[in-house]
C-alpha cells in the first residue's frame, strides 16, 4: 500500500517558488532621541539577521533580499519602503516587515512604529503622530502594488495592528473583507493591543522565543515534512513557548489568501536522500561492458540487469551523479561521459546525495563521502561501507 504524505508536495514547491519573490525588511530601534533607548533590541538586530539569511542553519534568503535599518529615522524608512515600492517588476511580490521596537497607539484605532526621532507631545502627553509611522499608512502603501504584507512586529500594544488592518478578530477570519489587503496579509504579533512586551538588555522574549522555536525546528507529525517554517506554522509552537516562559502571549493572523510565506529552514525536516548501492554499480557496469558501451531500451533493464534496475535507473541522472542519460533511440539509456570514466575508476562520486529544501536541487549530502566505482560490493560480497 502507497504511504501517502500528509503534506501535498504541490504546496511545498508553491512555498519554496514564493522564496524568490519575497524580500525582508528589518527594522530596528534601539537608539532614540528623544524616548527611552532599548538596549536589548541591538540584540534583536544579530538574531534577525541570522533567522533570515544565516544560509549555514536556517537561513533561507540570500543577502540582497535582506534589507537592514537599524536605528532608521522616520524619512529613513519611508524612503527605503518606497524605493521598494518602486523597484517592482511584478504585482504579486512579498514583503516580510520585522519590526522591533517602541510601538504605540495612534488615535482610536491605529499603530505606530517608533522610530528613532519620534517625539513626545507637549508634558509627556503621548506620541506626537507625526513623529512616527503609521501601520495603516504602510498598508495602504503595499496595497497599490498589490504586495502581500506579512508583518512581525516585536513591540508594546503591537496588536493594536489587528484593529489597524479593519480585521475584527471576534468573528472567524475567513469570513472577513479587509479594506485595503482584501485578506492577503500576514500578521504576528508579540502582544495585544492593551499590553506591554517584556524585553532586557539581552534582547527581547518575543524574539528569543522566535528564535529558539526555529532553531529547535518543527517535528510535529504535520510539520515535520515541511522543509520550510511558515508563519502559519510557527504561529502555535511560539505561542506555547511563550505560554511556558510566563510572558505575554503572540498574537498570529494570516489571512485567507496569503501564499505560503517562508520564514526559515526547519532543520527538523528530514530531505529525500538517495545512496549508491550495489543494483546501481550493475547498472553501470553492465552498460560499460568492459569497454563496448551499450545502449540499453527502458523496459529491458529489469531482465538485463535485475531487480531494481528498471525502476530506478533514472536515479543515476541526478545531480551530482549525472552518470546516466537518454540513448540516441527512443526509450534507450547510456552512460555520460563522466558515467563512463567512473565505469573505468577514473572519476568518483559522493556515496550520498539530498534533494536541497530550498532549492529543491539534488546536492551532495552533508559530511558524505566520495567513492569510486571499485569501493561499491555485490550484494552478496564484501558489505558496503556506511
Amino acid at each position: 500500500m502507497t504511504k501517502v504524505s500528509p503534506v501535498e508536495l504541490h504546496s511545498i514547491e508553491k512555498a519554496r517558488q514564493n522564496l524568490e519573490r519575497t524580500t525582508v525588511i528589518s527594522v530596528t530601534v534601539s537608539k532614540h532621541l528623544y524616548l527611552t533607548s532599548l538596549p536589548g533590541v541591538s540584540k534583536d538586530r544579530g538574531i534577525i539577521r541570522q533567522l533570515f539569511v544565516d544560509r549555514q542553519n536556517f537561513g533561507i534568503y540570500d543577502k540582497n533580499q535582506f534589507i537592514e535599518l537599524a536605528d532608521p529615522t522616520l524619512d529613513v524608512v519611508r524612503s527605503r519602503l518606497i524605493q521598494y515600492m518602486d523597484s517592482r517588476s511584478a504585482r504579486g511580490d512579498i514583503l516580510i516587515f520585522y519590526f522591533s521596537g517602541h510601538g504605540c497607539v495612534v488615535g482610536a484605532n491605529d499603530f505606530g512604529f517608533c522610530l528613532a526621532d519620534s517625539m513626545l507631545g507637549m508634558e509627556e502627553s503621548g506620541i506626537l503622530p507625526l513623529s512616527v509611522l503609521s501601520f495603516r499608512s504602510v498598508i495602504q502603501t503595499l496595497a497599490t502594488a498589490d504586495i502581500h504584507p506579512v508583518f512581525i512586529i516585536d513591540a508594546c500594544f503591537s496588536g493594536a495592528v489587528v484593529k489597524a488592518a479593519g480585521l475584527d478578530i471576534s468573528v472567524s477570519m475567513q469570513d472577513d473583507l479587509h479594506t485595503y489587503v482584501t485578506g492577503s496579509y500576514g500578521l504576528l504579533c508579540s502582544s495585544s493591543s492593551e499590553t506591554l512586551s517584556v524585553g532586557s538588555n539581552s534582547g527581547s522574549a518575543f524574539t528569543q522565543a522566535l528564535f529558539s522555536v526555529i532553531s529547535e525546528g518543527l517535528s510535529d507529525k504535520q510539520q515535520r515534512h515541511w522543509p520550510f517554517i511558515t508563519l502559519s506554522g510557527v504561529a502555535t509552537p511560539l505561542r506555547e513557548r511563550l505560554e511556558r516562559d510566563g510572558v505575554p502571549l503572540s498574537r498570529c493572523y494570516s489571512g485567507p489568501q496569503l501564499p505560503e510565506v517562508p520564514i526559515a529552514r526547519n532543520i527538523s525536516f528530514r530531505p529525500s536522500k538517495e545512496r549508491f548501492s550495489p543494483y546501481m554499480k550493475r547498472i553501470v557496469s553492465y552498460l560499460w561492458n568492459n569497454g563496448s558501451v551499450r545502449e540499453v531500451i527502458v523496459d529491458d533493464l529489469g531482465r538485463l540487469v535485475g531487480k531494481g534496475a528498471y525502476g530506478n535507473h533514472s536515479k543515476l541522472s541526478l545531480k551530482p551523479w549525472g552518470l546516466l542519460e537518454d540513448g540516441t533511440k527512443p526509450k534507450t539509456r547510456r552512460l555520460t561521459r563522466k558515467g563512463k570514466l567512473f565505469a573505468q575508476g577514473q572519476r568518483s562520486i559522493p556515496r550520498l546525495i539530498m534533494k536541497d529544501p530550498v532549492s529543491w536541487e539534488w546536492i551532495p549530502a552533508a559530511d558524505t563521502d566520495r567513492i569510486k566505482i571499485t569501493d561499491i560490493k555485490d550484494r552478496y560480497g564484501k558489505p558496503q561501507k556506511k
